[in-house]
C-alpha cells in the first residue's frame, strides 16, 4: 500500500518536471534554429540606435557651434543702455 502511494507521489512530482524539461528543450531548439535571425535583428537594432545617436549629436553640434553663434552675430542687436551709476574705481 505504501509503495503505491509513493509511486503516485513520484508521478505528481515528475510530471511538472518532465513538462519543464520539454519546454526547455523546445526553447533551446528554437533559439539555435533561429539564432542567425535573432543575432541579425539585434545587430540591426544596435545599428539603428547608433545612427540615431550620431544624428542627434550632429544636430546638437550644428546648433550649438554653428547656428547659435551665427544667429547671435547677425540677428541680435545690442541695446544701448544708459549707465545707472554702478560701481566706480577711485583713482
Amino acid at each position: 500500500m505504501r509503495t503505491l502511494e509513493k509511486r503516485r507521489e513520484a508521478k505528481k512530482v515528475t510530471f511538472p518536471f518532465v513538462i519543464s524539461v520539454l519546454i526547455a528543450i523546445g526553447v533551446t531548439y528554437l533559439v539555435f534554429r533561429y539564432l542567425p535571425v535573432i543575432v541579425f535583428e539585434i545587430m540591426m537594432l544596435i545599428i539603428v540606435g547608433l545612427v540615431f545617436a550620431i544624428v542627434l549629436v550632429a544636430h546638437l553640434v550644428l546648433m550649438t557651434l554653428i547656428l547659435l553663434p551665427y544667429y547671435a552675430v547677425t540677428k541680435v542687436k545690442l541695446k544701448k543702455e544708459k549707465s545707472k551709476g554702478g560701481y566706480r574705481l577711485n583713482n
